[in-house]
This record gives C-alpha cells, sequence and structure tokens, in this order.
C-alpha cells in the first residue's frame, strides 16, 4: 500500500466535517487522492457533483475498506461509528484517522488500541496536536518562567450542536443516540489540551447537567427537545497533586476558551486562541527581566506581536493540515501510537466523567496511561513533597 508518493484515501462519512475539512484537504494535497468514499445515503454523494472529484461510492463502509486500492480510511461519522468502523479498517491493514472522539465506550477504545498494535498501518486519532497558541505557553513553561506548575484550569464553550438541515438525521448530536452531549462533542478538545500539559489521570469526578433542555435552534426553525448533557464539570487528580479542573459547555452563547496555567512564579493565562499574557513574581537579578509578557497570533497563526521578551525563536507556524500530517506519517512509515494511547485515555476520562456524574459525583479511578510529548521537564511538576504539616487544618495541600 501507499508505494508511490500518493496515497490512496477512502473517507466514510460524507457530513460537514467532511466537506469543510476532510474533502478540502485531500484536494489540497500533493500526496493524497480520493478514491472512494462511503456514505448511507447516495442522494448526499451525488449532491456533490458536479464539483466532486470522485466517482466511486459504497453504501457499506465494510466494502470501501475492502477496496485493494485504497491504502487509507478516514472515518468521519458519528461518534458511536467509531470504533465498528475503525476496527474493520485495521483488520484490513489500513492505515486509519479517526475523528473525535476516538469511541463513546471504554472496551472499544481499547479495542482499537490492541488491533493497532497487531496491525502494520499508521494509526491517528483526533484530537490531533498542539495549537500554535499551546506551543508557545508550553515554550514558556519549559523556560521556567512559571517556576513550578500549581495548578491548571480550562473553561470551555461553544453555542451547542450543528443542527444538519438537509442531512438524513440533522440532530442527531442532540440526542442520546450520539453517545453523549458536550463533553463528547465539543470537551474533548479541551481534555486533549489538558492532558499534553499534565500527562494522564489517576482519576476523575464529574458532573453534569443539562441546562437548556428546550434548544431553538434558527436552521431548524424549530425548538428542539435535548437528550444529552449540555454542561460538565471536572476534577482531575493526577500524581503530581496539582490542582487540574475542567468546565465544558454548550451554553456559553458563543465561542469561549480560557486556559490559566497558575506556577509558583506567575500566572499564564490565554483567552481564546489570540493572546497570552504573564504576569511575573518577584523575579530575581538573575531571572529573565520579565514583569509583563503578551504575546499574540496572526490570521495565518504566526506570531504577530511580542512585548518585554524575545520569542522569535519559538518559530510560531501554521501547522500542517490533518490530512497532510496523515499522509507524511504513511509515507515516511511511522507507526507510532503514542497520539493513539492519549486518545484511549481521553476516552476512558470522558466515560469515568459520565459514571461518576451518574453516582453523584463520585470520585472514578482510571488505569489507562500514555507518555505526553510536550517536553515539559519533570521538576515544573515536583509540588508533593512540600511540608504542608502546619496547615492540615484548611484540608489537603494540593
Amino acid at each position: 500500500m501507499a508505494s508511490s508518493s500518493i496515497v490512496e484515501i477512502g473517507l466514510v462519512g460524507l457530513g460537514d466535517i467532511s466537506r469543510k475539512r476532510y474533502i478540502p484537504q485531500i484536494l489540497n494535497s500533493k500526496h493524497a487522492h480520493l478514491a472512494a468514499v462511503s456514505s448511507q445515503h447516495k442522494g448526499t454523494f451525488e449532491g456533490l457533483k458536479p464539483d466532486f472529484p470522485c466517482e466511486t461510492w459504497y453504501a457499506d463502509f465494510r466494502e470501501l475498506v475492502a477496496q485493494p486500492n485504497v491504502d487509507a480510511v478516514i472515518i468521519a461519522t458519528p461518534h458511536t461509528t467509531h470504533a465498528e468502523i475503525a476496527l474493520a479498517a485495521l483488520s484490513a491493514n489500513k492505515h486509519t484517522l479517526i475523528e473525535k472522539p476516538l469511541a463513546t465506550r471504554r472496551p472499544d477504545a481499547l479495542a482499537i488500541q490492541e488491533a493497532a498494535k497487531k496491525s502494520r498501518a499508521v494509526v491517528m486519532a483526533l484530537p490531533w496536536k498542539q495549537g500554535p497558541i499551546d506551543e508557545l505557553m508550553l515554550s514558556v513553561i519549559r523556560r521556567g518562567v512559571l517556576g513550578k506548575v500549581l495548578s491548571v484550569r480550562l473553561v470551555n464553550g461553544v453555542n451547542g450542536p450543528l443542527y444538519r438541515k438537509g442531512a438524513a438525521d440533522p440532530d442527531w448530536a442532540f440526542k442520546k443516540r450520539s453517545g453523549g452531549g458536550v463533553l463528547l462533542g465539543h470537551g474533548v478538545y479541551g481534555l486533549a489540551r489538558i492532558a499534553s500539559i499534565v500527562g494522564p489521570a489517576n482519576s476523575v469526578k464529574a458532573e453534569m447537567a443539562l441546562l437548556r433542555p428546550k434548544r431553538r435552534v434558527a436552521a431548524a426553525d424549530a425548538v428542539l427537545e435535548m437528550e444529552v448533557e449540555d454542561y460538565c464539570a471536572m476534577s482531575l487528580e493526577v500524581s503530581t497533586k496539582q490542582d487540574v479542573t475542567f468546565e465544558c459547555g454548550w451554553t456559553y452563547g458563543g465561542p469561549g476558551d480560557t486556559l490559566t496555567i497558575t506556577g509558583t512564579e506567575g500566572v499564564l493565562t490565554s483567552p481564546g486562541r489570540t493572546a497570552v499574557f504573564v504576569q511575573g513574581h518577584n523575579q530575581g537579578d538573575g531571572a529573565a527581566a520579565l514583569r509583563d509578557l503578551k504575546f499574540s497570533l496572526d490570521d495565518t497563526n504566526k506570531l504577530a506581536s511580542v512585548r518585554a521578551w524575545d520569542l522569535s525563536t519559538l518559530g510560531a507556524t501554521p501547522p500542517p493540515t490533518v490530512v497532510d500530517d496523515f499522509v507524511d506519517c504513511i509515507l515516511a512509515g511511522d507507526t507510532s501510537t503514542s497520539n493513539l494511547e492519549r486518545a484511549v485515555h481521553m476516552t476512558e476520562q470522558m466515560t469515568a466523567a459520565y459514571e461518576s456524574s451518574a453516582a453523584g459525583g463520585v470520585r472514578v479511578p482510571l488505569t489507562s496511561t500514555f507518555v505526553p510529548n510536550s517536553g515539559l521537564p519533570g521538576e515544573v511538576f515536583a509540588i508533593g513533597d512540600c511540608n504542608t504539616s502546619q496547615f492540615t487544618a484548611s484540608g489537603r495541600f494540593r
């Protein structure tokens, strides 16, 4: 497979994510070609013509996976179907890219991981890599500006799921058949960002709610009944005892992401994806001359402005597209599963969160693990040996 410099891709699912991301990225890639597509309704496939550059359609994804001219499979279908398609693709030794979330059940995630180990295929699972802002934040932490990391907090929200007008199942994301609500549909991005910083969690405690059971959807010109959670608050316990909290919702009225990392020497915060601020504390003469650091990215994700500190060496450049990175890994023969191991951990975190909330917010232990690729030195998290005996009356230091 992929013996030449062109990777023949089979795309499963023709929803919004395929039309807005995967089809354009495949068309713009120098090393990818759209060999076949699979969707439940041929009308969706026909509706993409005359500009759609693919003539081969299958109603059953199994037929697509079985084609010898298909080197790789991209899975962009509803959440609950990911595992079945991934397992079929991997059993056929097809390179596999899986949209988020990896799976909606922990056993399914583990089955994908096991199938990947037995396969010769490259496997990628979304969420993909750190964005440019997160890469810059990690670079700041590596330089020791924050001292030791004490806490990580992320508030993560959007308007809500899309109503896919004209689709065969336009409101699936609002219903129980989706496998879950805001946590699976959007919160997985935030959990991946946190995991990139602090690594795997040991346990999860969560509470969920449905705050807007009746949702006015302009695209549907109707009020729809929600059947899944639209708010989730989580506490993650990590071995190095940082306080890690996460909140996500479909109740924000618009995009809202604020990541805050508190350290012994300052606070690093990223409101949205455009600017980051660090307020330093008591910087000694031998430390970097830093009291106020601000940097931002322009519309092309290049470093646009810097204040008080030289970050030009960080090289904030736009990352390759998901498809190009996937294809590059295939052509290079890179079968690393580090991304997949993190995705398995994300699935376990999310399923444990649902279990915790259903049980009244009890803490649920986690068993999966992965090695974070952030490159942060272990000493920035080494706060567990602090002598806190004199503070026991006010609770355990976290």
